[in-house]
């Protein structure tokens, strides 16, 4: 402790001797667009002493820099790049040297004129913590759908807080190892188990030496990396950053780089009763906000507060982290200096920033845990940095308090010891993108400062928020009229500014990526898609503007709006009809076909699963002069449930399905031909029967009282079963189906 005080009692007298502030260790950098030829201006404010500047420039994914000049001398503070195209995004590394002090001030931009639509996110891995799969339903349901509207496919796995990290470990590395191109990123919602590794003491206590919690353990694919034999120190003073062989806690202080390949974010709400003593309670009221920033519910400033209550501190300046972000993420201008409890109360701004000397409960001079249980701070991603804190997994921590408070806040890092770089989220990157990029850096961005791909660096929040969000179309609406396979789409305009069009994406599955229908926006509110496929169809509307940034252009995306229609049968005139009959022994098929074109080709298919079909009789129809009835008895391989469909290829290799036949050799009542599927409050189910009955649907609350009971016919083979739950209020309800007095099904659903 006595070497901590002298050394900030040093960092003082440093500061005051030379008059540096946290904001001197960067270049407030603003760009301009010109046009024809196109190029970029970048025009930055002197640095303070400085005596020349430099200017590299890189590719989003290069880790090293070209030097585009270093002769820059202290009068020149404007540089244009003429070697530019449009749709092409670079990456700019400003920099001052001074002779006064040696320290050098940077600043890095992310510029494109025109950066195109990013239509596909890719696959993130959701762990949802098992406390909250009934509670938080709803919730956690609303953010699914949120992901999905954004471009991102999810891998959803319920983890219980007893389980193994290394268990843990194991489904997200398997999940990256079986698409390694896609899988992105993992998203912890909940008190996941927390992996502890190294001995580090960022925060520079020495009784805080010790195993730190690490996320970072997830992110990586190796397993030998991370022993648990090397590493004996109990000195800390807090339990759990003791590390001893075989305790469980790793050994390694530092991530490798290499095997770093998934960013991740954690929304931890676990044991938080100074703002609330319900987790429960905690995570449903930051779903509750999450969903509203990212559907614009709520507008934001584009503009930075920042409050220093460390200063320059020898060159580490710790708030420098908020002068070199906000300024090029936002304006230079819009960046200020402030009081971070009081201006927040009031005012909003989009990012902010805050330190000072901590403790595991507050930030001196920001604020403490306990007065976030009533603070309300208008912020949506926020920094924070001080002593202890940066160790989250521990009761009442500061780092996670934001995130539990009903301030609008939804992403806080420990800013300092190393410092986070998040300006590519100019151009419209998620968060997390840039999580990854701070955590693997080394020597690409300057400075790292202490704790530099130490294991420790988390970000804490939704690792999917975006800066531009604005709102989405509204009231999709999809007709199928007389059976046609065509989808008649319509919606209404989204109510955002700007908007040049709309995308239109299909997918079978909400588990599957959306596929583009148009390969350019359209102008107009509907569309009809003449290619809809049998059964489900699921449709997504998104809005796209040219989004202005500070340092550029780019296509950015609204949210989705999705809703879906089925299609039962395959509207031809060629095939008239084919029916299917139980006869001992085997199947009879019977079809007709209007023969009046010659060299009609008839094939009958028999599948067992629906997906893939075999030919078992085949024909050319006018060989039988124009017979028009036609038969077939299938006595092989009889099974429970037995698919046939019919194939005619016409005289043009035009071909015809007809629908399914499906028969049902069984003495069960009724079977399940694929899992019932609640969709946007209606239950979707095929079932087969081997006869004419009907089947009663209830449905009851968690109390059990019965709010509906239906009941339907169903006829003997295959059948689609619809029940709509339009009238039910928002909440969770239990469904049953019954046939001849006997339950065959009951499951949960939810209403939003």
């Amino acid at each position: 402790m006595k070497k901590l005080i002298i050394l900030l009692i040093s960092f003082l007298a440093f500061s005051i001797s030379y008059g540096q502030t946290s904001a001197d260790r960067s270049l407030k950098v603003s760009v301009t667009t010109n046009q024809s030829p196109l190029s970029f201006t970048l025009r930055w404010q002197k640095g303070l002493n400085a005596k020349s500047y430099a200017v590299l420039k890189k590719a989003r994914q290069d880790t090293s820099w070209t030097l585009l000049t270093n002769t820059l001398g202290v009068n020149d503070t404007f540089y244009v790049d003429n070697n530019v195209a449009e749709g092409i995004a670079y990456e700019y590394n400003i920099n001052a040297t001074s002779n006064m002090v040696p320290f050098t001030e940077y600043t890095y931009v992310y510029c494109a004129k025109n950066f195109p639509v990013k239509h596909q996110q890719g696959k993130i891995i959701l762990l949802v913590d098992s406390n909250y799969i009934i509670p938080v339903a709803t919730e956690i349901k609303r953010l699914e759908m949120d992901l999905i509207s954004e471009g991102w496919n999810i891998i959803r796995k319920n983890i219980g807080r007893k389980q193994t990290v290394r268990s843990v470990k194991q489904f997200i590395v398997s999940i990256y190892m079986s698409d390694t191109a896609n899988v992105k990123g993992i998203f912890i919602l909940g008190h996941i188990p927390v992996p502890y590794s190294g001995l580090i003491f960022p925060d520079g206590h020495d009784e805080h030496l010790g195993a730190w919690p690490t996320d970072a353990y997830y992110c990586d694919t190796s397993f030998t990396y991370w022993t648990d034999n090397k590493i004996n120190n109990s000195s800390a003073s807090r339990a759990a950053n003791k590390n001893i062989p075989g305790d469980g806690k790793f050994d390694s202080s530092f991530i490798k780089r290499d095997f770093v390949k998934l960013f991740s974010g954690r929304v931890d709400m676990f044991d938080m009763p100074a703002i609330n003593s319900s987790d429960t309670f905690l995570m449903k009221q930051y779903l509750n906000k999450d969903h509203l920033y990212r559907t614009a519910g709520k507008h934001y400033r584009y503009r930075g507060l920042i409050e220093d209550n460390f200063g320059y501190s020898a060159g580490e300046a710790f708030a420098s982290n908020g002068w070199r972000n906000f300024c090029t993420l936002l304006t230079p201008d819009s960046v200020k200096n402030g009081d971070y409890e009081v201006a927040m109360k009031t005012e909003n701004y989009l990012w902010s920033y805050g330190c000072g000397a901590g403790s595991y409960l507050s930030a001196g001079g920001i604020a403490t845990t306990s007065m976030f249980k009533t603070l309300q701070l208008q912020s949506v991603f926020t920094m924070t940095f001080g002593s202890y804190f940066g160790d989250w997994d521990n009761q009442n921590n500061f780092l996670r308090a934001p995130l539990a408070s009903n301030s609008d806040i939804l992403v806080n890092c420990w800013a300092g010891r190393p410092n986070w770089f998040f300006h590519h989220m100019a151009l419209g990157e998620p968060i997390g993108f840039d999580a990854y990029t701070s955590c693997v850096n080394r020597n690409t961005y300057q400075p790292p400062r202490h704790g530099m791909q130490m294991v420790h660096q988390t970000l804490l929040g939704d690792p999917t928020l975006k800066m531009y969000v604005y709102e989405a179309p509204t009231n999709l609406t999809i007709t199928n009229t007389n059976n046609v396979r065509t989808a008649k789409i319509k919606w209404d305009a989204s109510s955002s500014s700007g908007i040049l069009g709309y995308y239109v994406y299909r997918s079978k599955s909400l588990n599957d990526p959306f596929t583009l229908l148009t390969n350019n926006y359209i102008n107009t509110t509907f569309y009809n898609d003449h290619n809809a496929s049998l059964g489900k169809n699921i449709y997504m509307i998104r809005s796209v503007k040219l989004q202005q940034s500070a340092t550029g252009s780019f296509y950015n995306l609204s949210p989705g709006i999705i809703d879906s229609v089925s299609f039962l049968t395959d509207t031809n005139t060629l095939i008239k009809y084919c029916i299917g009959q139980k006869i001992n022994p085997g199947n009879k098929i019977l079809w007709q076909v209007d023969c009046s074109s010659n060299n009609i080709k008839i094939e009958l298919q028999k599948s067992k699963d629906k997906l893939s079909y075999d030919s078992i009789y085949a024909l050319t129809a006018d060989s039988l002069p124009c017979q028009k009835n036609f038969s077939f008895v299938d006595q092989q391989n009889i099974d429970e449930l037995n698919y046939y469909r019919l194939k005619a290829t016409d005289i043009d290799g035009q071909v015809y399905f007809s629908d399914i036949v499906t028969l049902v050799n069984s003495q069960k009542n009724v079977i399940f031909e694929k899992t019932p599927f609640v969709f946007q409050n209606e239950l979707m189910l095929q079932i087969a029967a081997p006869e004419n009955t009907s089947v009663t649907t209830t449905v009851t609350d968690v109390s059990g009282r019965h709010m509906l009971n239906t009941e339907q016919a169903i006829l003997e083979g295959s059948n689609y079963l619809k029940v709509n739950f339009n009238r039910l209020s928002r909440g969770i309800y239990y469904y049953s189906l019954y046939t001849k007095g006997q339950r065959l099904l009951s499951n949960a659903f939810m209403v939003k």
